[in-house]
């Protein structure tokens, strides 16, 4: 039901959608929220017929949408600005994006990102062994590069040199100063020429909410004294010609321009030391960093005081004007902005619980109050009292909502960090707000709840969400969660991971809905915590036989009882909602 007195712009604004939701979001005539995957004048994706059509395959929430549209949207942005930019300023190097699968290294997400940044020669970057083996397999183009950052041992170092052997274009990123002996020593052994990039450890400090990470005490990368002794080490055995890369990372989610532009800077200032220590500099890796509004708020501590244009503009100035006073060649120049290629692109959907209690709960009638006393042992004083208080609360529209997820598996970041994500009901959004609630997962533990929310332009402590009606879903979206969050997600009450679903529409044939992939039985979360899934089915087996010589079951009943039990491990480990 449509309500004429509350619109579609009211409701645009309750949520702050057009805030954060940067052209993706929108809510239909009909208070559907829409997934716009290609932005505005592209195909939309209602929500709630989507939902509609997964529970007909028998999926049930809490489920992860995956939309690779909007990473290619991202990367393609991504790509144009830092273009527009090199013209505006006459830059004559090129531009080109890393996608960092520590952000989120699930399969759909590195597939689509691989695809999506064919085009315009996107790379990858890695941090460990099994990310470079997922990226060796994941990447089918030769001319495109594969980062390898990170604490590098023999073996890690033996993997990318035999991926350098195999044709493909390994950088390998000296991180600690140990590394550049190993490595050289290695590619005496198998006779490679390596492409070589030392991360410098930046002086500049980062700004928001992961400032602390960042500047001089940072863990990442070579101070100038073991910069120093790496390139003298390099040069004394005759490698200081592989060195063509610099990289450096001031932090994530930069807050400030001033603090971009400055490691542009310092960037830029140390590229020129490199290229006159007599390294063949060809191209700077400026990290990750550019930061999305989580909020839309431009006082809160996630706000940015600067856009995609601002970034892009910042870094290639800095570097246009700094390589031109001082007469050097422009390097090429990458970022590695993981976070705001992926947030935008993956929806955690989950379902509210219904909580039915009996009506004579919310009485507050003088006469209700001394029935529910008069069938009640103990001070029947007491009791009434706190049924008039809760019924009060209640009255007052603020409620307490159990969802179907868990926020230490699929939203790490906002009981470990504090992070505010966009909570919005998947439909009647056009219908005023009859309450305000503050949300429950399903674990066992206190820190399991959203209790911050943006709406109507602030950070409050409840929800706004429409009356429940009987037969009606109650369905929410929590939005930009396409970054980290799925692969910091741990599994406090072993509920696991949701079902994760595909959503395309510029390859759909059959349907927006490509591929999905179940969630987790309680089986597959039992072997995850060091179970054994053949002990344990054994031990069900042995539980039954034995229920049954003790006389606690009949023998009618024993073939029942152990299908239940082995089909028990084979559920979802999330709640099965009846319908």
């Amino acid at each position: 039901m449509v309500h004429s007195m509350y619109s579609r712009t009211d409701a645009l604004s309750q949520f702050h959608i057009p805030q954060w939701g940067d052209g993706f979001f929108d809510i239909s005539a009909d208070g559907h929220l829409l997934v716009l995957p290609q932005g505005r004048g592209g195909a939309v994706i209602d929500l709630p017929v989507l939902m509609t059509e997964l529970r007909s395959r028998g999926l049930e929430t809490p489920i992860l949408l995956c939309f690779p549209d909007i990473l290619h949207s991202r990367i393609l942005l991504l790509h144009r600005l830092f273009q527009q930019a090199m013209t505006r300023h006459g830059y004559h190097g090129q531009y080109r994006c890393l996608y960092p699968l520590k952000v989120n290294p699930q399969r759909p997400v590195v597939e689509a990102m691989v695809a999506g940044g064919q085009s315009v020669g996107m790379g990858l970057e890695v941090g460990s062994m099994p990310e470079l083996q997922a990226a060796l397999a994941a990447m089918p183009d030769y001319q495109r590069p594969i980062v390898c950052n990170g604490h590098k041992d023999r073996a890690f170092l033996q993997l990318a040199l035999l991926g350098q052997r195999l044709g493909r274009q390994m950088v390998i990123v000296i991180e600690k100063p140990r590394e550049v002996l190993l490595l050289m020593e290695l590619a005496d052994e198998m006779a490679l020429r390596p492409n070589i990039g030392v991360r410098l450890r930046p002086l500049t400090a980062g700004s928001g909410r992961w400032h602390a990470s960042s500047g001089p005490e940072s863990k990442f990368g070579l101070n100038a004294s073991e910069l120093f002794a790496v390139l003298q080490q390099l040069r004394q055995r005759g490698y200081l010609d592989c060195v063509t890369w610099l990289h450096g990372h001031v932090g994530s989610q930069i807050a400030s321009l001033k603090t971009v532009q400055a490691w542009a800077r310092e960037a830029a200032y140390a590229y020129v030391d490199l290229v006159r220590f007599g390294c063949p500099v060809t191209t700077v890796d400026l990290g990750g960093g550019l930061g999305i509004d989580y909020t839309g708020l431009g006082d809160h501590q996630d706000a940015l005081d600067y856009g995609w244009v601002d970034y892009a503009d910042s870094i290639v100035g800095q570097f246009t004007d700094i390589c031109c006073s001082e007469q050097l060649l422009q390097p090429h120049l990458v970022t590695e902005s993981g976070r705001a290629m992926a947030a935008h692109h993956a929806i955690l959907l989950t379902s509210l619980i219904p909580m039915e209690l009996p009506a004579m709960a919310w009485s507050t009638t003088a006469a209700d109050q001394s029935g529910v006393a008069d069938s009640q042992q103990g001070d029947p004083t007491r009791l009434a009292q706190r049924v008039l208080s809760e019924s009060m609360a209640h009255q007052d529209g603020i409620g307490r909502e159990f969802g179907n997820f868990s926020v230490f598996q699929s939203l790490p970041d906002s009981w470990a960090l504090g992070q505010i994500f966009p909570v919005v009901p998947l439909q009647r959004l056009l219908e005023p707000p009859s309450r305000w609630s503050t949300l429950y997962d399903l674990t066992c533990d206190s820190d399991g709840q959203l209790t911050h929310f943006c709406v109507a332009g602030a950070i409050r402590p409840h929800l706004p969400l429409p009356a429940p009606q009987p037969g009606v879903a109650n369905d929410l979206a929590i939005l930009l969660v396409g970054a980290y969050q799925t692969v910091l997600g741990g599994f406090h009450n072993l509920f696991g991971r949701p079902s994760v679903v595909e959503v395309c529409t510029t390859t759909a044939q059959q349907g927006p809905i490509q591929r999905i992939w179940s969630g987790q039985t309680a089986l597959d979360v039992l072997t995850h915590a060091l179970y054994d899934a053949a002990d344990l089915q054994q031990t069900l087996h042995r539980m039954v036989w034995q229920a049954r010589e003790q006389g606690h079951i009949e023998t009618d009943e024993l073939l029942v009882m152990e299908q239940w039990l082995q089909e028990s491990l084979h559920n979802h480990a999330y709640l099965r909602m009846e319908p």
